[in-house]
């Protein structure tokens, strides 16, 4: 439903610049100069487009920058014209900027992205231990990668395993909204997995799984950051957090940690988890495959060896933990 809206919105836009040329800035009518004259006088050539002109306000500016920021253009938006004969591609490709030219190396730990998450999604005091992204723990969770890479059997999420004085304890481990967002999808599974959407950056969805909601909370439901939005199971060891792209050439997986805020990173940096020793790199993990068991659930492989320290990080004491 979400891809037919943004269709249906992009399809409107193409009629509306095809029947009404008045939507877009229109430039006097200039004479063509002769071949010799503008050959002797290169300052009368056009001058190149710069961004601006190549982005004008005829898509609104949230819908353009998901678009953009996000990667998930259409596939039909050479279709779309913007002025100095440029097209919503090419304008993207702009706004886009050095963020897509950044190394990959600088782009696992974090730079170049979007810093949506504006809130801690956890009350670090509360938690043991976090799974590194790509680890070997519980089952395969994985896909493609923010650089368009396939990968396979590793788990591209977090676990967050609790205390054991804090475990078989109701409403003892809670979880925040990372974000202004909405609530997209909840399904029911061990508790509750909730679908969490990013006003800020419309594809990227956040996701708790395993999980007691607060009441009220269903689809549709609008979120402040930082709100509660519920409470780790009392009868399991873990919950997990993931972070998901939805766009028009599928799921993307991503660590939350490399879209968090400065603050946000430091607060878990003074636990000891940073963005170096949270993220096992894909050539690593590529070079070091996860083993795997005969065990399968809902076609995921589970991974063997139970929980190795290898896969977890710790969280450290620190006085600056979510009150």
């Amino acid at each position: 439903m979400k891809q037919l809206a943004i269709v249906s919105i992009v399809l409107a836009l193409i009629f509306l610049i095809g029947c009404s040329p008045g939507i877009l800035p229109q430039s006097p009518q200039q004479p063509m100069p002769p071949p010799e004259t503008e050959a002797l006088n290169p300052a009368a050539r056009a001058a190149p487009a710069s961004p601006e002109d190549a982005v004008p306000n005829i898509v609104p500016n949230e819908t353009l920058a998901s678009f953009c920021q996000q990667q998930s253009w259409p596939p039909f938006c050479e279709m779309i014209p913007f002025p100095q004969g440029r097209t919503m591609c090419e304008a993207c490709k702009e706004i886009v900027g050095n963020k897509e030219n950044a190394p990959a190396e600088a782009k696992e730990q974090g730079e170049g992205r979007e810093a949506f998450i504006t809130s801690n999604p956890l009350n670090l005091s509360q938690i043991l231990q976090i799974s590194k992204f790509r680890s070997c723990a519980g089952h395969d969770y994985s896909g493609v990668n923010a650089q368009g890479e396939k990968e396979t059997l590793r788990s591209m999420k977090h676990y967050i395993d609790s205390p054991q004085d804090v475990l078989g304890s109701e409403k003892a481990v809670p979880v925040f909204s990372p974000f202004d967002g909405k609530v997209t999808e909840i399904q029911e599974s061990q508790g509750e997995s909730v679908y969490i959407s990013a006003h800020a950056a419309p594809t990227w969805q956040f996701i708790f799984f395993h999980v007691n909601l607060e009441p009220g909370i269903e689809v549709g439901t609008q979120l402040q950051s930082g709100q509660l939005v519920g409470y780790a199971l009392a009868n399991r060891p873990n919950f997990d957090m993931a972070l998901k792209r939805f766009s028009w050439t599928g799921q993307v997986f991503e660590s939350p940690f490399l879209h968090m805020q400065e603050d946000i990173v430091e607060e878990y940096a003074a636990h000891g988890i940073t963005l170096e020793n949270i993220i096992i790199q894909k050539e690593f993990r590529d070079a070091n495959p996860c083993p795997v068991t005969e065990r399968r659930e809902q076609g995921d492989v589970f991974f063997a060896g139970g929980i190795r320290k290898e896969d977890y990080v710790m969280v450290t004491s620190s006085a600056n933990t979510k009150e």
